[in-house]
């Protein structure tokens, strides 16, 4: 049985991100998978840390943007979802 690939996303913190009004440099990060295991592997990410700010997406922007390159992170701030970097 195959697998089905999901878009699976979460909120994160990167030092290289645009500080919002407040000074956070929060995320919100994306990438392509068949599992949760399969994130955990591509981003080196706890199966806890995940289960505290991640899921599969539903919004179909985050879906596309993903879907250009399986595999890769994708990640943008938190406050401006609009320009999406490979992380």
């Amino acid at each position: 049985m195959t697998k089905k690939i999901r878009v699976y996303g979460w909120q994160s913190f990167r030092r290289e991100a645009v500080p919002a009004p407040n000074g956070s440099r929060q995320t919100r990060e994306i990438v392509v998978a068949r599992s949760v295991a399969e994130v955990m592997r591509i981003t080196g990410m706890t199966r806890t840390a995940f289960g505290y700010a991640g899921g599969e997406t539903g919004n179909q922007k985050e879906i596309d943007q993903a879907m250009t390159e399986p595999g890769a992170v994708f990640w943008t701030e938190l406050d401006n979802q609009t320009n999406w970097r490979r992380g």
